[in-house]
């Protein structure tokens, strides 16, 4: 019974501590991740995370099933095979996708953001959260297997500085760099559910 007691004890002080260090690496400014990842250099895998780790900035990564990351101030979450890596600045937080989809929530703005995928950067001049609502917004950053690549923002606003001055994107809107450089803002297709579906006509009261 002692035995199982200190082992208890035991276990419960390297989880607090595990806790503890988890907490205070995000809040230096460190990334902390969660799930499966596959480091990569080049086009070979050198290392195997799974569970809880500190991720190291600049690395390569690609998520295996679902991935999280926790730094100051955003978290993002990786769908399947995401290909990216961060790295934290004192002033910036940066990502750079390859390819794939980030599911991004920003929460402060104490830094500022931005997206690096192949066909540019997009630098986040501003974040706007909605009014009388949680300090949130979120959105996703999605490179396909061809290159192309979108910034949507689906609660709040962010603002973006690009070589045609300023460009808001609200939500439920989307920005796109095209080939040229040039910037564009896309209205996002209404979900399936809110489809305005059909009516159908009653036969019932055509003799009336």
């Amino acid at each position: 019974v002692m035995r199982k007691r200190l082992s208890n004890i035991s276990l419960c002080l390297v989880l607090a501590f595990s806790v503890s260090t988890t907490v205070s690496f995000a809040a230096q400014g460190g990334s902390i991740g969660q799930g499966d990842f596959s480091v990569m250099k080049g086009d070979q895998v050198v290392e195997q995370l799974k569970g809880q780790n500190p991720v190291q900035d600049s690395s390569m990564l690609v998520c295996d099933g679902k991935c999280m990351i926790k730094s100051e101030g955003i978290s993002l979450v990786a769908a399947d095979q995401a290909k990216f890596a961060i790295k934290n600045e004192a002033d910036t937080f940066r990502l750079f996708l390859r390819s794939g989809s980030v599911d991004y929530v920003i929460t402060e703005k104490a830094r500022k953001i931005a997206f690096h995928t192949p066909e540019g950067v997009y630098s986040v001049a501003d974040v706007i959260f909605n009014a009388g609502s949680d300090p949130v917004v979120r959105g996703t950053v999605t490179v396909t297997k061809d290159g192309k690549t979108e910034v949507s923002v689906k609660e709040g606003k962010l603002v973006f500085a690009t070589a045609d001055g300023m460009k808001t994107v609200n939500a439920d809107e989307k920005i796109v760099i095209k080939r040229g450089k040039e910037t564009e803002i896309v209205q996002m297709a209404a979900p399936q559910q809110y489809l305005a579906q059909p009516v159908m006509r009653s036969e019932e009261h055509t003799s009336e």
